[in-house]
């Protein structure tokens, strides 16, 4: 049965190539953007969990239905789109949402989820990305502490993702001086004090040279419960340390 549901429910590249009718080259960039999770990277190629590509096509055709979401009532839309689409969002919402007092942005799915900025999408258990759960590695706060969720935008390297967060954070005025840690950094917070743009940095909460591998490794999982988010092993993993 197992092998069944892997044959059904993972894609290689080229099968989700195939299901999203572009290139293999549009996929990797898609990866590279942050805009398609990817369950596992192998030198010869990406595998996808399906859910995730059919989701993405789905906000690509403005089909996608986050109504079962059960958002924290501070958070006044959470945009699963595409980076394109995400800015012009953001935009769209810009008038309601008002002055931008902070800006929370990761690089890593699980230093998000871990500061609390996922959504449980109504399964028993799930891992961090897919699995039912949606995590935002952008957050956009007010004065009032209302939020925008934005999934697509990231930061830590120099692609897509960090891209798209400096494209929305334009938006409301944020010098680029500022967003210059957005392109190396692995967690970035921007707060306007009032009179200035401020930006802290940090290092992922785990260990780069262990936790990528290890997290991928089925020993390792994040979880949800029903009521917590839990991190489980089956064997010693030096970055728990």
């Amino acid at each position: 049965m197992l092998r069944e549901w892997m044959k059904a429910s993972i894609l290689t590249t080229t099968e989700a190539a195939q299901i999203l009718q572009v290139s293999r080259q549009r996929v990797l960039a898609l990866v590279q953007e942050g805009s398609l999770p990817v369950l596992k990277e192998t030198s010869g190629t990406n595998l996808f969990l399906r859910t995730d590509v059919e989701r993405y096509l789905a906000a690509r055709n403005g089909l996608l239905d986050i109504s079962h979401l059960e958002l924290p009532p501070n958070v006044i839309a959470f945009l699963l789109d595409g980076p394109s689409t995400a800015v012009k969002r953001v935009e769209e919402l810009q008038p309601q949402f008002g002055d931008l007092h902070t800006a929370l942005a990761y690089f890593d799915y699980m230093d998000a989820a871990m500061a609390g900025f996922y959504v449980h999408g109504g399964e028993d258990w799930w891992r961090v990305p897919g699995y039912g759960v949606e995590v935002a590695r952008l957050v956009l706060r007010n004065a009032a502490g209302e939020e925008i969720w934005v999934q697509g935008a990231n930061c830590g390297y120099g692609g897509g993702g960090p891209r798209t967060t400096e494209r929305i954070l334009r938006l409301f005025g944020v010098p680029e001086d500022v967003m210059e840690p957005l392109f190396s950094d692995d967690a970035v917070v921007i707060v306007h004090d009032g009179s200035s743009w401020q930006a802290n940095s940090r290092h992922r909460t785990f260990r780069q040279d262990d936790a990528t591998e290890q997290w991928r490794h089925p020993s390792t999982i994040l979880g949800f419960d029903g009521r917590n988010l839990v991190l489980a092993e089956s064997r010693h993993n030096a970055w728990l340390d």
